[in-house]
């Protein structure tokens, strides 16, 4: 059984991801990112759509937001690149997924 995230889209969002995932393992099916282009100034905002396609990327790849202030799965932290626990945090969620 599959269970699909559903778009909540908003005027005011930068960006969002949907994805499919199965019900039992909690795997990734599928994944389609959003980008509202029209938010982006691309001038003065190429460091904003970086972190926020790194962040949506991650949420495809199945990651949630973190608290933690330097993480790129944190929508509020400035930071627009991956750190090193976001890197651990990667390596352990799939080598459990590649371990089956």
């Amino acid at each position: 059984e599959r269970i699909s995230s559903k778009w909540k889209v908003r005027k005011t969002d930068w960006a969002q991801e949907q994805g499919t995932y199965l019900v039992r393992t909690g795997e990734l099916v599928n994944s389609e990112i959003w980008i509202n282009f029209f938010k982006f100034n691309w001038e003065k905002k190429r460091n904003k759509m970086k972190k926020v396609l790194l962040h949506e990327l991650g949420h495809s790849l199945g990651f949630k937001h973190r608290e933690a202030y330097y993480s790129v799965m944190n929508s509020e932290s400035p930071h627009f690149r991956i750190f090193k626990k976001d890197k651990q945090i990667a390596r352990k969620r799939y080598k459990q997924i590649l371990k089956r």
